[in-house]
């Protein structure tokens, strides 16, 4: 037998998928910006041929994926602050 979800139980998982969305957004472009990061400093010692500073820009790119982790809690708190900022929690669209 199917239980019926109510409308603050949909709500309340609505809000945790936006949470969830915006992390993994966040994440996903600083692991880009990471990625980057990485490759100049890759370049600059494997090319370039100034292993110290490839190693500072490598050292950086662990700073930047670092930050980009810490601060998934932070974007999530904004992504629901701007889901209430809408002022619509897209439920009308949602199946009862």
């Amino acid at each position: 037998m199917e239980e019926s979800i109510g409308l603050d139980e949909r709500e309340s998982i609505f809000r945790q998928s936006v949470r969830t969305y915006g992390g993994t957004l966040h994440l996903i472009r600083w692991f880009a910006g990471h990625l980057l990061v990485l490759l100049v400093g890759l370049y600059f010692i494997l090319v370039g041929g100034h292993p110290f500073i490839g190693g500072l820009v490598v050292a950086a790119s662990v700073l930047v994926l670092g930050y980009g982790i810490i601060s998934v809690p932070w974007a999530a708190d904004t992504a629901e602050l701007h889901l209430q900022d809408d002022g619509k929690m897209g439920l009308d669209h949602v199946a009862g």
